[in-house]
């Protein structure tokens, strides 16, 4: 994104220690992390930051920030083959998978949403783990933001479904997704995600850590 929201430094600690524990834990049993709130609130500031953190610490797997005023992010059948693109940047082994994935089927790129996460994502995964390596001892980050931004909500609550669906396989990732509460995705993740591996917090404009986050902000200006 361009120019990038950040966090101002002195804000916004708590949220992001929180989600950066939650990464690097070795003993995670949540591997989706949802973290909604209202228009306003800086949660593209904190995916924004959280990305930056983790690709610094080496924990970063990919990102991608929906927003339906740019065009293609706001489309859902950009996501997946952004996400392979980041991964395959990351991680040798995936990127020796999904380069002969598009050799063999070209076309991928322009599947539906389902096919694409099949080939691109969860084929692709099993084959570079069959590749070994360290990466897969080091859980990643997929961050996505702004899923109210995808353009077409049926769309929305399906990526929830592709996502859910892949959590029994111990995938060497986590996804931190970042929305408004809207009533579809709240559905969603109620219907298909269980309760037991999803975490999830809200980012409330009215919060104690809200307050004191402006406080901080005014005063160090």
């Amino acid at each position: 994104r361009y120019p990038p929201p950040k966090c101002h430094p002195e804000t916004r600690k708590g949220i992001q220690t929180a989600i950066l524990e939650w990464i690097h834990s070795q003993q995670n049993g949540r591997p989706v992390f949802w973290i909604h709130g209202p228009a306003g609130v800086g949660k593209s500031a904190v995916a924004q930051t959280i990305a930056e953190l983790a690709e610094i610490r080496g924990s970063l797997g990919a990102s991608f920030f929906f927003s339906r005023s740019h065009g293609e992010r706001g489309r859902a059948e950009y996501l997946f083959p952004t996400i392979a693109y980041q991964l395959a940047v990351r991680i040798g082994e995936f990127n020796k998978v999904v380069t002969q994935t598009l050799r063999k089927n070209p076309g991928v790129l322009r599947s539906s949403l389902d096919i694409q996460f099949e080939e691109l994502f969860l084929n692709t995964c099993g084959s570079a783990m069959k590749l070994g390596g360290k990466w897969m001892h080091q859980p990643r980050v997929i961050i996505i933001d702004g899923l109210d931004e995808c353009t077409e909500t049926v769309f929305q609550q399906h990526i929830i479904l592709l996502i859910a669906s892949v959590l029994k396989d111990k995938l060497p990732f986590r996804f931190l997704i970042f929305s408004r509460p809207e009533p579809q995705i709240r559905e969603a993740f109620q219907a298909h995600v269980p309760q037991s591996i999803l975490r999830q917090t809200s980012l409330d404009k009215d919060s104690w850590d809200a307050r004191q986050d402006m406080k901080r902000f005014l005063e160090s200006g």
